[in-house]
Parts: C-alpha cells; structure tokens; sequence
C-alpha cells in the first residue's frame, strides 16, 4: 500500500471516529434538554398548568366574514402566551373553546368559533401554560430517535462549534450609498453574511432591526430561503416592516415581484390585527386559496354529476335500444315464421284441393275402373288425412305466432314509450354513435375524477403550498414549531431576533432547520430567558441566553459585530446607559427631545426620592409565593401620567415598567379601575408590566418604578439579597434588568426610588446603587413634585389641621401624632361602611377607638375588620382571640386570613389609609400612614388585596388553639413528622423562613430577628440548650426576639447532619 494510501485512509478513520463523536455529543445534549423540558413541565403541573386570566373591555375585531372570530382584550398586567396557545374562554355563563391569536403588551387576542357579541365587559380565559413545553417535548422526543434532519449549522451552534473566521468577503453592494444605513451597519452586514454562525450586537437604539433588513435584502437578492424569527409578535412585526421599507429603498423591482407572487409571508397574526397587514398572512393567502380550489373542486364535482347524469341517461337508453332491436328482430323473425306457415297452408290447402278433385274424378269411373283404381283411392284419402293433419298443426302454430307477435309489438310499444321520455335526437338511433359518446363521457368521468382528486389533496396540501412558495418567511419563535407545516420546512439561512429572549430549547428547534447559516440579533446585555423550575438542570437551558451559552457574548471574536451609535435615547440618557453597562462605547447620534415636565427642567433623566411620601413596599400573595407592593409609589406615578396626557403627551408615548408582577398588576387596576370611573378614554393606549415583559419596547415617557420601600428588604430583583419566593422571576444579574428598565425612553426617564432606604439596604456594589450615585452626580436626584406630594402632617394635636379643609386634599402623609384625630374624624362622616385590615390587635388602640366604633354601630354603618389568624400569632394567640371578640360586641364583624400583613383602611370605598402603622395595635411607633382621597383607589385596593365589606365571615372551623404551639410552627417550616436529618443549607432556608414567622408574630420588621450572622452562628455552633442558646449576641441584647421559639431553633439546629 502506498503512503498516499495509508494517509487517505488515515483521513477516513480519523473523519468516522470524529463522526461518532459529534453524534454521540449530539444526542448527549438533546438527551439532556429533553430531561430539561420534562422536569420544567412538571414544575409548570405542580404550581398548576391551568392559569384563570382575568379580561376585560372586550372587543370583536373587524376581521370580516372569516372565521373563526377574534376578540382584543385587556388584562390587568401582560402576560406572554405562545401563538396557538389553547384554551377556554368563560363569559358569564357561556364558555367556548379558544386559542390565543398573539398578545402584546397588557392585551390578549383570542379566536373563537362562538360570538359573544361585539363588546365583552368582563371575561375569564383558562389558559394551558403547559401546552409550550408539551410540544417542545414532542418534537425533541422525535429529535432524540432521528437525528438526520439537523443541519450543520444547528448542530454546531449546539455544540458551541463557533468559527472564528471566515476567508469569503462579501460585498453589500446593495446597501451601499443608502442613507437608510450608516458605514457601521453596513459593515456588520458584510461580516455577517459569509458566516455559517454570526451574531450582531444591537445595543437599545442602534438599528439592530435595520441592520437585521439590510442582511435579510442581501440574502433575498439571491433568492435564497430565509426564516425570520422573533421571540415576540412586536419583534416580527418591527423586522418585516423595516424589511419592507429597506426593500422598497434598496431593491425595488424585486421586492415587487416577489410580493405580487406572495414570495414574502408573514405567519401567524400580525399586532396590527384591525389593520391591514404590509405584507400577506400566510393563513390568509391559504384561506384564498383553498376558497379558489374549492370553488374549482366544487365545479369539477357539480361537472361529473352531470356527466355523470348524462351517461347513466345514454346507458339506459342504450339499454333500451339493444332492446327494441332485440324485439324487431324477434318481430321479424315471427312475422316471416308467420308468413312462411301461411304459404304452407295455402300450399295445403291447395294439396287437399287436388287429392280430392282426383278422388271425385275416380269415383265418377265405372265400377271396373273404381275397382282398378281402389288402392289408389285408399291413398288419396290417407294423403287427405295425413295433409289435413298437417295443416291443423300449422294452424295451431299460427295462433301461437301471432300471439308472440302481439306480446314483441307491445314490448317494443312499451320501450318507444320509455326511449320517447329522453327525447333524444334522431340521429341518437344508432347504436354505434349511442356506444361512443358513452366511450366520451366514461372517459370524461374518469378526467374529471382524477382533478377531483388532484383539487382535494391540493386544498389539503394549500397551507404547505403557500410556505414552499416562499423565500421570506416572518413568524415567531413558538408559532416555527408549533405550525406542523412550517416546522417540516428547511431553509438557506435563519435569522432570530431578539435572542437573547429566547429560550434555549426553542431557538436551537429553528436553528436545526437552517442549511446554510444561523444568524443571531440581540443584546447581550438584556435580560435572558425565564423559567419555574429552579433546578441547576433545567435553569441551565431555560434561565440563560444564546449568547452566553455559546459564547458569543465576546465582541472580539470574528463571528460577532457590535453596532454602538444609538439613535432612541436622548444623550443625557444614553451617556448614562453607555457608562453603567456598555464600557462606555455607544455614541449618539439623535436629535435631543425637550423635556415633557416644567418641574424636570433641562433634564431628561430624574429620581423622584419618595422616601418623604410614606411609601412603603408590601408583601403581596399571589398563585406562587409572594411578590411586592407599593401603593404610594402607584398612586403617584399614575398622577404623573395624568399631568403628561394634560401636556399633550399621548398615552401610547407613555409605559410604567416594574421588576415586580404584583406591582405592576395593582398599577393596571388603578388604571382600569379609572377607565370605570371616568370613562374609556382615561389613559387609552398607555402600557404597563414587568421590565421582562417590556424588554423590546420602548416609549417617549417611561416611569421605572424599583418599588423598594421600608418593611421588605430589597430581592436580587432589584439587587439585594433577599431570595425570591414567587412568580417574579429568578434572575442572576439585576444588572440586566436595570440595563434594560434605563433604556426604553426616548425623552424621559423617571424613576420612583426610595433613595435613603436604598442606600441603606442595597450591598456595597448594586448596581441600582451605583444608578443613583450617577444621577445623583448629575443633580437629577427630586423630591416628589408638590402636585403629586402628600400634605406632611406630623405635629402632635389636631389644631394644626383645622384651618385645612380635608374634602379639598387628595393625599396626606400622617404619623402616630395625626392618624388617630384624621381618622375619626373620617369615621364620624362615614355613610355606608368601613374596612379595616389590622394584622395586629392591642387594648390600647381598642379602647382609644371604642367610641367612634360604637358610634358606627348606632348608625347601622357596616364594620369590617380583616385580621391575621390566631394561628400565625404562636404566642399570642389566646390574646389576639380575645380581642377579636371584643371587637365584635363592638358592632364589628371580625375575618380571620392567615398571613395578613397589610395595614389599610378603607371608608364608604373613597377614603383610604395605606401604610405601615398597624390602626388597631401600634402605639408610641413611628410609623406613618397615607391617606388618599380616590374612589379608584380604593376599589383597586379592595379587589387587590381581596378584602370586602360584604364578604361572609369565614372562620377557619374554630379559632381556639388547641394544638402545642411548636407543633404549629414547625409544621408551618415544613416538618410533618419531627424526625430525619437535614444538610446546613436547608436548614439555613428553613432558619430564614422562621425568621418570618417570628417577625409576623410579633409585630417586628423581618430584618430584626434571627440576623443572618445569628443563623451562621447558630449552624456552626449548635447549642443544645437554652443557656448556651441565650449566649448568641442577639439574643444577649434582646431576648425578646426568640421568646417563644427557643425549642423550635434548638430542635432545628439539632437535626442537622454534617
């Protein structure tokens, strides 16, 4: 064997063994993102995969005839449901089946096959979460068993292959010496194309959707197949309209043959769904086209039963043809039996005639000749007999002939009746012509059989029809897999935005499909992916971006181009931005807006410091855990709204953003709760959500409200180290959200921050902190404006109020010092009822309040405590049992709800207090109290914190303790049973939730008790009993603050196995 031999074979086995490899890593990873989807899906089940989505103001869309029918709600937060995502809409009584169209912002877009009407009020949608991750598990099952229809590009994505450089150049003749691009964006174009993985950087504001069109116009110029995929309906809306205007710009004539042959779709619904689309819905051109062939199919079938009819009249007549000839034939034959038998007779007859003459003639001899002629005469008479029989026979056979012929000829009577009812022409006599029109139409029938077939299976095959037509195709990420028909499709390249959005699972599910290349826009900087779970298995697939995965968050590497000129925020802003979170690279390039609010003056950044507002942050229950509330900070947003739309801002220009899904709910209550109050119009077009939900977005006014206040610690949300136990997501890096909060404005940011407690709870190195420090250096640090303040009262004694007159103030900020004289004095002009939420009951207040309770008892004007259950309160619950019933020979009706900790207070629903003090508890406190005079206000508290004035009392069977209270707590901590062992971090967990207990019990802040150096220590050293106990700095200070607890904390510490 040769050396080039043993070297080409060599290169073979080594390229086999390489083969191996890359397949068996292959199916490692999808094996191992399949047990990523499954345990995500399981925890989606667990917290319940059915979610019930309130709706409200809904209105059928002008779609046409067309079904099914599409509805526009609004919802009191956004929420993102995959396209196709199914189902059931409850109004009232009714319910229909349905499947969400696409949702955007706080609305919803659902089509159903029932009409309700034109508007909804009010609705509920049982929405599946689960029906994402379920197709997502179908198709990577499928995945695991064949592997053959993942393309290169795909797999080396998922194998991290990225190449760092490419020896092709490319030209972007097609871009060049338009104004629509500048050199940067040009030049990232040109990187990006000869690329089998690429990835462009698109800080907020730098063209990154441009750019995306301009690489999208240079791959349709060759007519290649392209995917464009985008997390959100908006994204793929923004990419096909920017395609739209660069093609028109760039390459005209092209761009308008391909949409004349609907070579350009867009699949799924587009966000303008009362509007006419750009560019065709595939669904739409499908539905004309399956319209067009059944008109076709169906004039083919009504073509067949015709011919059809017309043969089966031509076989019958045929038939009935076959049988006249049959019959004349027949006739004929008996006719000429008939005169055949005739002549016979005559011939007969004629015999007979002659035998007798000649017997005449014999017997007319004389005797001599008779008896010579005897024998002969015997003869005649016997040949007489023998003719006579045979004519009796032809007789008879005559009868019977003309009998026949009497049956043929009314048979053939009877067929000229039956051919006379087709009234066929005279030449249609002639069987042969008869024989070969029906040869035509049997073969007509056959043709128009074939197209019928031809038409069914191509209305069948019309919507994978219409995709293979195209070169473009525009849809979201889940509606690529979700649709069947797009999901069996490949293409030259695939583009996705917004990728950094994406979920891992699903981005690498439409990478797979790319032939060619996979090309990435995004920010690497923005916030990534969320997900339930939070395994370290699950979360390393569903909780980070594509970027970080692969490693294309390095701008250096050749597969990677940065765009750094951001046309969106104003300078100040994008200085700032550019500082905290992109190295100072970005540039501006963008004309500066003025500034929206006299009071803001030349700025277009501020931190209003609410610290002097009373405003306090909540914990708030919602399906999974809790996330946070802060009513004052809503309140004064939503005031600031207001004073822009008087300022001739439109409400589409304005967006509240927040990291909390409580927060960002209770706000779009007050809104809709106004929308109820003052009409449709109030802030009509304004958005709201969570900063995740709102990544993408962008407004002239944003309001980012970091809803941190006194009574909670800040959560990694925002920076801090409390852990999150709810909903809100589970984040990494604070950094991104706030990168992507700061960035939406395109003239004015604001930001609702309690600075001082900010800066006295944040760690050293929080990047809000450091936020505040710059715009703090830039004198952008305001009080609240004096129109959206509250009135400080704080002095002791009510002269100080008196000149005032309360009907005329909306807001006003109280302490110990004023509450008590405001709120009799609101409770003694209380008409209907009055709500009080009290975690906490105390003598003091009690008594101090007897008076004006009973007062409201004279009145017959309703009194609604809501109070925590004596359960929560481990120590005190005998007291806090007793007290209740005080309160209710007050006149009161008393709810027990385990876990209330709000402190409101609502009168005739227009008046509400909302703060930190506890009204019927807190005594020598320096808590404070905002009061707020706003019916919507009020309304929105009541069905937020779901507390009524008319809800039937609900008493947890009986309120008496009778259980051992450490039994109580430690089953609260999740012990069902005391035994087993526990490793130091669940216990640490379970020490932290301990802490809550005990701070709800007694009344304290939860940062007072059980320190977090308390709970190192009390892991490291473990005492076993009380004394050694008590030696722990905190408790030497206070003992106050495990009182109660102390074999609850030994007990736990005790269990703990190294």
């Amino acid at each position: 064997m040769t050396l080039r031999h043993r070297s080409c074979k060599f290169y073979q086995e080594t390229y086999i063994i390489t083969a191996i490899e890359v397949k068996r890593s292959l199916s490692a990873i999808l094996k191992e993102i399949y047990v990523a989807i499954d345990k995500e899906l399981k925890a989606v089940r667990r917290y319940g995969a059915t979610s019930r989505i309130r709706l409200l103001s809904g209105i059928r869309s002008h779609v046409g005839f067309s079904k099914p029918i599409i509805y526009r709600f609004e919802t009191p937060i956004q929420s993102h449901f995959p396209d196709g995502s199914e189902g059931k809409l409850v109004v009232g009584s009714l319910s229909s089946d349905a499947k969400v169209a696409m949702t955007e912002g706080q609305f919803i877009w659902l089509e159903t096959s029932l009409d309700f009407g034109k508007n909804i009020p009010h609705a509920y949608f049982d929405v599946d979460l689960s029906f994402l991750l379920e197709d997502l598990k179908e198709k990577y099952a499928v995945l695991l068993k064949d592997q053959s229809k993942i393309r290169q590009p795909g797999i080396d994505l998922l194998l991290g292959n990225i190449p760092k450089n490419s020896t092709a150049q490319f030209l972007a003749k097609n871009l060049i010496g338009h104004s629509y691009f500048s050199f940067e964006q040009v030049r990232a174009v040109e990187n990006i194309i000869p690329l089998k993985i690429g990835a462009i950087h698109g800080p907020p504001g730098t063209g990154k959707t441009r750019t995306l069109a301009g690489a999208l116009v240079e791959c349709f110029i060759r007519e290649e197949t392209v995917l464009v995929c985008g997390y959100t309906n908006r994204a793929v809306d923004e990419a096909l309209d920017a395609f739209i205007e660069v093609a028109k710009e760039c390459v005209p004539r092209q761009f308008e043959s391909a949409y004349r042959a609907n070579r350009i779709l867009r699949k799924g619904k587009s966000i303008s769904l009362e509007e006419e689309s750009p560019i065709p819905i595939a669904e739409d051109i499908a539905n004309d086209l399956k319209i067009n062939l059944q008109r076709e199919l169906d004039r083919v079938r009504k073509d067949m039963r015709e011919t059809q009819y017309e043969l089966e009249r031509l076989e019958t007549v045929g038939r009935l043809l076959r049988i006249k000839n049959q019959l004349e034939q027949e006739l004929k034959s008996q006719e000429k039996k008939y005169f055949n038998n005739d002549y016979k007779l005559i011939t007969l007859k004629k015999k007979i005639q002659e035998t007798k003459g000649e017997i005449e003639a014999i017997n007319k001899l004389g005797i001599i000749s008779k008896i010579f002629k005897a024998g002969r005469r015997r003869a005649l008479e016997k040949q007489i007999e023998q003719l006579d029989s045979e004519k009796d026979i032809i007789s008879y056979e005559q009868s019977k002939i003309l009998q026949q012929i009497a049956m043929l000829k009314s048979k053939l009577d009877v067929v000229d009746v039956e051919l006379a009812k087709y009234k066929l022409p005279s030449d249609s006599n002639n069987i042969e012509d008869l024989e070969r029109k029906i040869g035509t139409y049997r073969r007509e029938i056959e043709r128009l059989g074939r197209k019928s077939l031809d038409l069914e299976k191509a209305v069948e095959n019309a919507d994978e029809k219409v995709l293979t037509n195209a070169l473009i195709i525009f849809a979201t990420l889940s509606r690529s897999h979700i649709d069947s028909d797009l999901y069996k499709m490949e293409f030259d390249r695939v583009f996705i935005d917004e990728a950094s959005m994406a979920p891992l699972p699903q981005l690498f599910l439409t990478a797979f499909r790319a032939k060619k290349s996979v090309y990435l826009f995004g920010d690497p900087k923005q916030l990534a992916p969320i997900c339930i779970s939070d395994r370290e298995e699950v979360r390393k697939w569903f909780a980070r971006n594509i970027y970080q995965y692969a490693g294309l968050d390095d701008v250096s590497k050749h597969a990677v181009s940065e765009l750094t000129t951001q046309r969106r925020m104003p300078e100040e802003l994008g200085e700032l931005v550019s500082s905290l979170f992109y190295k100072n690279k970005l540039k501006h390039c963008v004309e500066e807006p003025n500034s929206i609010f006299p009071w803001m003056g030349e700025r277009k950044i501020a931190v209003l410091n609410t610290e002097d507002q009373g405003a306090i942050c909540n914990r708030h229950k919602i399906s999974r855990g809790y996330s946070r509330v802060n009513v004052v900070h809503a309140v004064i947003a939503l005031n600031i709204f207001k004073e822009a739309e008087k300022l001739d801002i439109s409400a589409n220009e304005m967006a509240y953003i927040t990291p909390y899904r409580a927060q960002a709910e209770f706000f779009g209550s007050l809104v809709l709760q106004n929308r109820n109050n003052t009409g449709a119009n109030f802030l009509e077009g304004i958005r709201w959500g969570t900063v995740h939900r709102f990544q993408g977005g962008q407004a002239k006014l944003v309001i980012y409200d970091t809803c941190e206040s006194p009574r909670q610690l800040p959560t990694k949300l925002t920076g801090g180290n409390t852990a999150i136990d709810a909903e809100d997501v589970n984040i990494d890096d604070a950094s991104r959200l706030h990168c992507v909060a700061l960035s939406r404005a395109k003239a004015n940011l604001i930001i609702l921050a309690n600075v001082g407690w900010l800066r006295k709870t944040l760690p050293q190195g929080s990047k809000l902190l450091e936020i505040i420090e710059k715009i703090s250096k830039l004198g952008s640090i305001m009080p609240v404006p004096s129109q959206h303040s509250a009135l400080k009262l704080f002095s002791k004694g009510i002269s100080p109020i008196l000149p005032v007159e309360l009907e005329k103030l909306n807001y006003i900020l109280c302490n110990e010092n004023n509450f008590y004289n405001l709120l009799r004095n609101d409770l003694r002009k209380c008409k209907k009822n009055v709500i009080i939420v009290s975690p906490y009951l105390g003598i003091n207040r009690i008594s101090l309040l007897e008076g004006d309770l009973r007062w409201l008892k004279s009145r017959n004007i309703r009194l609604t405590i809501w109070t925590k259950h004596p359960s929560d309160l481990a120590t005190k619950s005998k007291q806090h049992e007793n007290l209740a019933k005080q309160l209710e020979q007050l006149g009161a009706e008393v709810i027990f709800r385990s876990g209330t900790h709000e402190k409101v207070i609502i009168i005739d629903e227009n008046i509400t207090y909302h703060g930190s003090l506890n009204p019927l508890s807190s005594i020598n406190t320096r808590e404070t109290m905002f009061r707020i005079k706003d019916r919507a206000v009020a309304k929105t508290l009541i069905k937020h914190l779901g507390i009524s004035a008319y809800m039937t009392k609900q008493r947890e069977e009986s309120y008496e303790i009778v259980r051992p209270v450490n039994e109580i707590v430690l089953e609260k901590l999740g012990f069902k049973k005391m035994q087993g062992k526990i490793d130091k971090d669940k216990a640490r967990r379970t020490l932290k939730k301990l802490r809550w207990i005990i701070a709800e019990d007694k009344g304290l802040p939860v940062q007072a008790t059980l320190w977090n150096q308390t709970i190192d220590w009390l892991i490291e050293f473990r005492p076993t009993n009380i004394k050694q106990l008590y030696s722990c700095e905190e408790f030497r200070r206070n003992k106050t603050n495990i009182a109660g607890y102390e074999d609850v904390v030994l007990y736990i510490v005790n269990m703990i196995e190294d």
